[in-house]
């Protein structure tokens, strides 16, 4: 089956990178705390998370980040490149249900390690449809050069004056479609 022999041809195109889901609770500094306070308040978060109270309740509730209304949840499955380096060194040691807290920019992130993907090959059935896209479009890229000569062959082609520059480079190139 072409699409079968397509798989197993182009294994590469299939693999998939180590990858973390990941949940977080961004801090940040209220308008009026103290350094001291926003410690006391951060290390509160921390024993309770430590404690097995609900990451997903902690996040909507005290997180300053978008994520928070979506328990914190950090949309797909990032790749080491695809995070910044010190959070990326930091979540790969991790396992999954681990906590850490980074401080970034934004403030203080406490991430929770989901889940830790290990890189692999997509399976078939996983990317059939992606294959089955692919090569059709390479089957129709294929004919139109054929199709657009024929037209040329059996239609009367017109150059409007000031274009015969434009049709000579075409035919300069092997006509159309090359």
């Amino acid at each position: 089956d072409e699409i079968d022999n397509y798989y197993r041809r182009h294994q590469d195109e299939w693999e998939q990178e180590d990858c973390v889901f990941l949940r977080e609770l961004v801090l940040q500094p209220e308008a009026r705390e103290t350094t001291r306070d926003f410690n006391l308040r951060l290390e509160e978060i921390l024993k309770r998370v430590e404690a097995g109270e609900d990451f997903c309740d902690l996040a909507r509730r005290h997180s300053r980040s978008p994520s928070a209304a979506k328990c914190g949840q950090l949309g797909d499955c990032f790749s080491f490149d695809q995070l910044d380096e010190k959070v990326a060194r930091v979540v790969f040691k991790m396992r999954p249900g681990d906590v850490e807290p980074i401080r970034t920019d934004w403030g203080f992130h406490l991430l929770r390690l989901e889940e830790h993907r290990p890189r692999r090959v997509r399976s078939f059935a996983e990317v059939r449809d992606a294959i089955v896209r692919k090569l059709q479009i390479e089957k129709v890229q294929g004919e139109i050069p054929r199709y657009l000569q024929e037209l040329l062959r059996t239609v009367r082609v017109e150059i409007s004056p000031g274009f015969e520059r434009y049709w000579d480079d075409v035919n300069a190139r092997g006509g159309l479609g090359q």
